[in-house]
């Protein structure tokens, strides 16, 4: 899978950094039980994506892509975030 990251648009300096999105399953008790609607995933195409947390009562949940919002360049990215140390590329 491609490596993602995980932004929230109301504060998008906090930001979460995945090898995979698989990596979600194994982080749901760190970041789906606080989960909130202005989160969104981005792969390393640039594709942004809504998200929905599936709780199956704590700590065991999902986050699944639920539907794709846009694109987002490495220009955008570093606008949206205010610094440019972060350790992720968009392909273009």
């Amino acid at each position: 899978m491609f490596p993602s990251i995980i932004i929230d648009l109301k504060y998008p300096k906090d930001i979460i950094e995945l090898e995979t999105i698989e990596e979600l399953v194994d982080q749901v008790d760190f970041i789906g039980y606080e989960w909130s609607d202005s989160e969104r995933l981005i792969d390393s195409t640039g594709t942004m994506y809504s998200t929905e947390y599936l709780n199956f009562g704590h700590p065991v949940g999902v986050v699944l892509p639920k539907k794709i919002d846009g694109s987002i360049t490495n220009e955008e990215l570093l606008l949206l975030i205010g610094n440019n140390k972060l350790n992720f590329k968009i392909i273009d």
